[in-house]
């Protein structure tokens, strides 16, 4: 017969279960990080310049045909160019707005800008001849184009890169709204009040952009120009 303890030290032993791994620690929750701010006052007087300039343009440019028609008597031809000229201003103020930016500074070409299309509102006051009216809305749309690209390009430089995406949207904004409230004024002021009635709205319309300009801050670029206009003679005596 087998011996009983010799069996029990033959059999296997039985396999123990593995013991349970502990949970882990819970990690500890990370703050979320709170986006730059993107409605700075800088951003929203840059907005509102953008936003009366546009409704200065578009509250002009619909009744400007008309205007050369019935005020000069002048051939069809000839009033629709009146009002296309702008367009040609505008054009030709994107090629020389950059240069005008790196001799003068961002800020203080967007003001001269914004003095211009004030007083070249101004003088459809005058009312002289064709010519004339031609002159004025050639440079009136350079003058636009002038301050439509720094005022762009102050406001984009001062959106953080985190949001540069929405802030160029909300800042787009004034265009469309300046797009959807200019033609109504045009329209509906030169046909109940005049034509003088419209140029004054224009002109205070414009006006408005003149203090936001001045509130704005400096812009990087042109403090960073300054400090190199400043270190300049410095260097040279230096050599």
């Amino acid at each position: 017969m087998s011996d009983p303890l010799q069996q029990s030290q033959d059999s296997p032993e039985p396999e123990l279960a593995p013991a349970p791994k502990p949970d882990p620690e819970p990690k500890p929750e990370t703050p979320k990080r709170r986006g730059a701010k993107l409605w700075t006052r800088d951003f929203v007087m840059g907005t509102i310049v953008n936003f009366v300039l546009c409704a200065n343009y578009f509250m002009l440019m619909v009744v400007m045909t008309s205007y050369a028609l019935n005020v000069y008597h002048a051939p069809a031809s000839v009033a629709a160019f009146c009002a296309s000229i702008f367009i040609i201003g505008t054009l030709v103020a994107r090629f020389t707005t950059a240069t005008l930016m790196a001799r003068f500074g961002q800020k203080r070409t967007l003001a001269i800008g914004a003095a211009t299309e004030i007083a070249l509102t101004a003088m459809y006051f005058l009312g002289a001849s064709l010519p004339l009216l031609l002159t004025v809305r050639f440079l009136h749309g350079f003058s636009y184009g002038t301050c439509s690209t720094a005022t762009a390009t102050i406001v984009t430089a001062m959106v953080p890169p985190e949001r540069k995406g929405e802030g160029i949207g909300y800042y787009m904004l004034s265009v469309t709204l300046g797009a959807a409230m200019g033609p109504f004024a045009g329209i509906y002021l030169s046909n109940n009040f005049g034509y003088e009635v419209l140029f004054a709205v224009a002109m205070i319309t414009a006006a408005i952009s003149v203090p936001c300009v001045l509130a704005l801050r400096r812009p990087a670029a042109d403090r960073a120009q300054a400090a190199r206009d400043a270190g300049a003679p410095v260097a040279a005596h230096a050599a």
